[in-house]
């Protein structure tokens, strides 16, 4: 996509757009498009960026557990600063794995450049942490990816797709 955004999650009362804003990466673009309100009481997801998908998540349901993985402690300390007084239910943590808990609702935003190995290993592991019944969404900032579908599939008895493929 050529488009260029800026963070689109707006806290709550304001209309104008700051002065200093930070483009959403495709991929978690995609993700707060499609994601309606958000109705589990336990999130986990990752970034691209800063955060800008977990917080929108906390943001739709100021109830739930939003918990933001990184691999690298400076982004999630740069994470945690951005997004500063905007739930007190939501986290930013940095670890070699997701946290050990059960979640309802997992996302995984995912670029095109991105590490396969990397990817897979995040997708098992929010497949563990997935209570029965649980929710993993998924966003690829390539329009033409089969990929992330082929290993969703491993993985997963069903999927849905959107757009579906025609």
């Amino acid at each position: 996509m050529s488009r260029r955004r800026s963070d689109l999650a707006f806290p709550q009362g304001i209309s104008e757009e700051p002065e200093f804003t930070l483009r959403v990466p495709d991929a978690e673009y995609l993700l707060l498009n499609e994601i309606p309100a958000v109705e589990a009481d336990s999130v986990v997801c990752t970034t691209l960026g800063r955060g800008q998908l977990a917080a929108r998540l906390s943001e739709l349901n100021p109830r739930a557990r939003v918990s933001c993985f990184l691999l690298d402690q400076y982004l999630a300390d740069d994470s945690r600063e951005y997004n500063a007084g905007k739930s007190r239910k939501l986290e930013f943590l940095c670890g070699t794995d997701l946290p050990d808990r059960k979640v309802e609702l997992a996302a995984l935003p995912v670029s095109k450049g991105g590490e396969a190995e990397l990817t897979r290993d995040l997708l098992q592991q929010m497949h563990d942490r997935l209570v029965r019944g649980g929710t993993l969404w998924t966003a690829v900032d390539n329009p033409s990816d089969t990929w992330m579908c082929h290993e969703l599939e491993k993985i997963f008895r069903s999927i849905g797709r959107i757009p579906v493929r025609r």
